[in-house]
């Protein structure tokens, strides 16, 4: 009877410490994004970032649906057209990020990258004090290194990754292509 529970308490305490592991954390994260499940991916980005780009992005591509320019149209077209079965007033954080995946470009390199796996993780330190990791994308024989470093961040008891691109600028340039 000891030794059920033993073994009950020892996998609690690994997947305890896998929920804690960067390298973990960040490949789930690559394998959602990549295979294009990007709405599962959304749940590995800090809720503060994912919050600040729904707030700040979600009134602009709505009413970018109804302006006079049909590039400014288009691109919110491809931003709903993510999640087509959801009302966009019921947006919520993880569809926003789905239609930035959509409109980013990121939809269309899933055949290439659906499959690539993550390798080489390094810490480099970080004048934050946030879990900094560099990284290598291993797709079929080639090896290539990730030009920039991934960030994480404890919140709510839980590890989550920064967004590379700060939320305020990705707003702001969404606002500076949806003036024209």
């Amino acid at each position: 009877m000891i030794r059920p529970v033993l073994l009950a308490c020892c996998l609690l305490i690994t997947s305890a410490k896998a929920a804690d592991d960067p390298a973990g954390i960040y490949s789930t994260y690559w394998e959602s994004l990549t295979c294009g499940r990007f709405v599962q991916a959304a749940s590995f980005i800090h809720p503060q970032d994912l919050r600040e780009l729904r707030l700040g992005l979600l009134p602009l591509l709505v009413q970018a649906r109804s302006s006079r320019n049909a590039d400014v149209r288009q691109v919110a077209h491809t931003f709903f057209s993510a999640n087509p079965k959801i009302d966009p007033a019921a947006f919520d954080d993880e569809h926003v990020f789905s239609g930035i995946s959509h409109v980013g470009g990121f939809a269309s390199k899933v055949d290439l990258l659906c499959g690539s796996k993550l390798t080489d993780f390094q810490p480099v330190p970080s004048a934050s004090g946030r879990t900094t990791l560099k990284y290598s994308v291993r797709i079929g024989d080639s090896v290539v290194e990730a030009d920039d470093p991934v960030e994480f961040e404890h919140y709510q008891g839980r590890v989550y990754i920064r967004m590379e691109t700060r939320p305020a600028e990705t707003i702001q340039a969404y606002k500076e292509a949806l003036a024209r």
